[in-house]
């Protein structure tokens, strides 16, 4: 039973009162009289753990060195004193400095360790960049080959083992699924579930394929895609926000369950893209039972209408005048073999006489007698049946679907295409896909034990009402963790690094983007944080009231800890936001330090890789700084 240091209230005794005191303690107050016979299970479990990790691995030869296992090392430097400070002749100050000079030597080895741990994923990002076909065993095969001079444990070698199984995992399914979906739409399709409304272009990369969407309502619908998965009513004014402010994102999941975690996408209108005139441009639009109009000064070529599953007519523009636009212009059913035109006429401007009886526009003279009409109406019709129609003047095209399947309209017209800006394209590309990759060595990081956390928390107090406010602090805490807010930050460091982006500049961004807004993202999440807290102290911490019986401090009874919801909303306060900023610019500093320690961008990006972000701090103190060559 952990009682820990006396954390009571002052109390007035009375002649006739033995006091009673109590205690916060971390313990279920149905375990206190008969608590488990291992009540330490959770420590020894986080100690053991790589240990465990590695008996469950397959059994392999036996590595050719002495691994480094940082856990039970400094277990072994726990349990001292050693053999050699059993000497009865040593005095407590030697004792004390051979421990000291193991710890010394310990976190030698440790930062060394983990220099190689940073050298390798560094090395694999290179290889796979370099050579993406690379397999399995060749890419392990670069592991190995450091693991001797960094002591690497099974455990850790099993980890990038994991790592590079998961990078051709999404290498194989990148390079099945740009095979199988060549064209550039059909892919965007396959993923998203719905055709794009603009351009799609997709660069394939060694594990990633990443969408330039040249449309911003394509952008949107991809950005939000976590949260609606298709379903386009979901999509909210604050989603199409939120995506008008981003340059890129890496996608989690799409249609295509082979490819989440491969897939990032890019909003080209978002990176200062140029603009360039493409003459005759084709297009395409898709029209249900809607009119789609086309001004026909601004036709380059004939105008093809089908109505899918029926169909197929012209316009046909035959003739163009000294301006190069449109003359004469003919109707054609292309279902019939050798029809004449439905119409065919030539466009004429107004005269005075027009404009005196209030037509502006012009008119349509037929070519078969010279007759002038204002316009003409022609049916899209195949048997007996009317799937649509048009309506010609002198200006405008109409042309409308009453079918049940669609009508598609193809035509030419000039127009100013967005052409990316390459330069910014690429960052985005390496920013987003840095996202992916960090997903291949994400930190052995799992949830700090919310028993363990309790415990030390209680341990460094003086009163209950210290300890209660500190546990409440820590839960709340490890929640942000757990929540997310620790590692997308983590993540958006790393993204904003890599592609040369300034400390300063990133925690601008990341405290005053609404991009990076994430008290609001997850603000549902946290308001469920109260009631969680209530209910997980209630469950894991008790307290202990205590009372001097014959010179022994006796318990005599115990309950459940009670805390109100109202308690923890300080904390969530200063934790989320407060504390949070403190902690984003000391992450970033960490980097900055490890500049100044002369190491490059690509080593500081790698050794950060394999750490988690509240280990960044300590990790960039204790490497020691590079001697120049």
């Amino acid at each position: 039973m952990e009682n820990g240091p006396e954390n009571r209230p002052p109390h007035q005794e009375s002649p006739d009162e033995s006091k009673i005191i109590k205690k916060i303690e971390v313990i279920r107050a149905e375990d206190f009289w008969s608590p488990p016979d291992d009540y330490d299970y959770y420590d020894q479990e986080m100690i053991d753990e790589a240990e465990k990790y590695a008996e469950e691995e397959p059994k392999e030869e036996p590595l050719s060195y002495t691994p480094f296992d940082p856990k039970i090392e400094l277990k072994n430097i726990r349990r001292l004193p050693l053999e050699e400070l059993e000497d009865p002749e040593r005095t407590g100050e030697v004792r004390r400095k051979i421990r000291a000079e193991q710890l010394v030597k310990f976190k030698e080895n440790l930062i060394h360790q983990k220099e190689g741990i940073a050298r390798a994923v560094d090395d694999l990002r290179n290889a796979v960049e370099s050579t993406p076909d690379a397999t399995t065993e060749i890419l392990l095969s670069r592991v190995k080959a450091l693991a001797p001079e960094y002591r690497f444990t099974r455990d850790q070698i099993s980890l990038f083992k994991y790592a590079i199984e998961q990078y051709q995992e999404k290498h194989t399914a990148v390079e099945k699924y740009r095979a199988m979906y060549p064209n550039d739409t059909n892919l965007f399709e396959a993923c998203f579930g719905k055709k794009p409304k603009g351009k799609i272009e997709i660069v394939k990369g060694p594990m990633t394929l990443f969408f330039r969407c040249f449309d911003r309502d394509d952008y949107a619908f991809v950005n939000s895609f976590y949260k609606h998965r298709g379903d386009e009513t979901k999509i909210v004014p604050e989603d199409i926000a939120r995506a008008n402010d981003s340059g890129g994102v890496a996608i989690s999941s799409v249609k295509i369950e082979d490819l989440a975690g491969a897939v990032t996408a890019e909003n080209v209108g978002n990176n200062s893209p140029r603009y360039e005139l493409i003459k005759g441009a084709e297009k395409t639009e898709e029209i249900h039972n809607k009119e789609f109009e086309l001004f026909l000064n601004s036709q380059k070529g004939d105008i093809d209408i089908e109505v899918k599953g029926v169909g197929v007519w012209k316009v046909k523009i035959v003739e163009h005048d000294e301006q190069d636009e449109p003359l004469r212009i003919q109707f054609l059913n292309l279902n019939e073999v050798d029809a004449p035109p439905i119409f065919d006429v030539l466009r004429v401007e107004a005269t005075e006489e027009m404009r005196a009886h209030g037509n502006y526009l012009g008119s349509l003279k037929r070519v078969s007698d010279g007759q002038l009409q204002y316009n003409t109406i022609e049916y899209l019709r195949a048997g007996n049946r009317i799937h649509g129609y048009i309506n010609i003047d002198n200006a405008f095209l109409k042309i409308e679907d009453q079918s049940a399947q669609g009508t598609i309209v193809k035509y030419r017209e000039d127009e100013f295409t967005m052409m990316p800006n390459d330069e910014m394209s690429e960052r985005t590309r390496i920013h987003e896909d840095q996202h992916q990759f960090n997903k291949l060595f994400q930190p052995l990081e799992a949830r700090e034990d919310i028993w363990t956390m309790m415990r030390r928390a209680v341990g460094g107090t003086k009163t209950p009402g210290e300890a209660v406010q500190k546990l409440i602090h820590g839960y709340v805490k490890l929640e942000r963790k757990w929540i997310g807010f620790d590692s997308r930050a983590r993540d958006e460091i790393l993204a904003h690094y890599k592609e040369g982006r300034s400390t300063e500049e990133t925690l601008r961004n990341l405290t005053e983007s609404k991009l990076y807004d994430y008290a609001e993202q997850y603000k549902t999440r946290i308001a469920e944080i109260p009631a969680l807290v209530k209910k997980e102290l209630a469950k894991e911490v008790s307290e202990v009231f205590y009372q001097n019986v014959e010179g022994l401090e006796t318990a005599f009874d115990v309950q459940e800890l009670e805390i109100e919801e109202a308690d923890v909303q300080s904390h969530i306060e200063s934790v989320f936001k407060v504390e949070y900023k403190a902690d984003l610019k000391n992450w970033l500093d960490s980097i900055s330090v490890l500049e100044q320690k002369g190491y490059t961008k690509d080593e500081i990006v790698a050794l950060l890789y394999q750490e988690p972000i509240n280990s960044w701090p300590n990790l960039s103190r204790r490497m020691k700084t590079k001697i120049k060559s």
